[in-house]
């Protein structure tokens, strides 16, 4: 399994070496091919464009820097059936756009998350692709979809998890289907008309979110998980704080591996969370009830702006 941490230095390395790809963009750009700002890093610190036309956008992309779009082709069909979809639903999204249809292309766009979401599954687990090969398809996958949050209308068009309010939710990409391993999850905010985006972990996903406010006013969201099942059994507990600043969301704090002194397959084990006191409990299940876990600390959140914190408590 990654850790946050892990994931984190990952982006960061791979965000210099893109650099200079992103250069290449801008001078296509400046010859006429398409507008908007630098694509600067992966997956997030972009200052998210708002191309006029998608399609010359992303053609831009795919001819000036080194992104592909990358999905499997295990019936060797040229050209590719499923990036052939990805270049369908672009189109799709700029009709979407320029109001040529007033229906936001759903089936389209899930079908090519999933294309594209399954190859990079299949390349990380088994190989096939080199590991620049697949910096850049996921560079491209990663722009794509925050074109697709930026234009999408309702957060539950993209989510199963999301706030009450379509302020915010949690995008999960699985290798198959749901009910298999999650491989990409990514917070989606809302941002003007549509939504921006936050890497927040491979192959581990959050399944809770909630929006948050202390007694100076200021708004967060929260991402964690409760469900303890992962893929091969293993348990990982993590917690993520975003602050929200002049209507973007920042991280400031982040709280993992809590759980890791308690066996993975201990009987009716969980972890129940106290909204009103924002702690979790290490507990097991008896009965239909929550029975706290004996001489283990609780995890608290004490939200005070920038200064947040995760902390141990009894």
């Amino acid at each position: 399994m990654k850790t946050l941490q892990h994931n984190k230095n990952f982006a960061n390395l791979t965000a210099s070496i893109l650099v200079l790809m992103s250069l290449a963009f801008v001078g296509c750009k400046r010859n006429g091919t398409s507008e908007g700002n630098a694509v600067t890093a992966y997956p997030n610190g972009t200052v998210v464009e708002a191309p006029d036309n998608l399609v010359d956008y992303f053609d831009s992309l795919l001819s000036c820097t080194p992104a592909f779009i990358y999905t499997r082709n295990v019936d060797y069909i040229l050209p590719n059936p499923d990036s052939l979809a990805v270049l369908s639903s672009i189109k799709a999204l700029d009709d979407y756009q320029a109001h040529r249809t007033s229906v936001f292309p759903r089936k389209q766009v899930a079908d090519a998350l999933g294309h594209m979401i399954f190859a990079q599954w299949d390349n990380d687990t088994h190989g096939g692709c080199e590991e620049d090969g697949a910096n850049y398809s996921e560079l491209f996958f990663f722009r794509y979809l925050e074109q697709v949050t930026r234009l999408c209308p309702h957060v539950d068009y993209l989510t199963h998890i999301h706030t009450g309010d379509d302020k915010a939710g949690i995008f999960t990409g699985h290798e198959f289907s749901e009910w298999h391993q999650p491989y990409y999850c990514i917070l989606l905010y809302r941002h003007g008309g549509g939504y921006r985006t936050k890497f927040l972990q491979h192959y581990n996903g959050y399944d809770r979110i909630r929006e948050l406010s202390d007694s100076a006013g200021r708004s967060y969201l929260l991402c964690y998980n409760l469900n303890t099942d992962y893929y091969l059994g293993e348990t990982e507990f993590k917690a993520i704080l975003f602050l929200e600043e002049d209507g973007d969301y920042e991280e400031v704090c982040n709280h993992g591996d809590w759980i890791d002194e308690l066996e993975y397959d201990d009987e009716g084990f969980c972890v129940d969370y106290n909204p009103k006191t924002m702690t979790w409990t290490r507990c097991r299940q008896k009965d239909g009830k929550k029975l706290p876990v004996d001489k283990k600390k609780r995890l608290r959140l004490s939200l005070d702006g920038k200064k947040s914190c995760f902390e141990l408590c009894d």
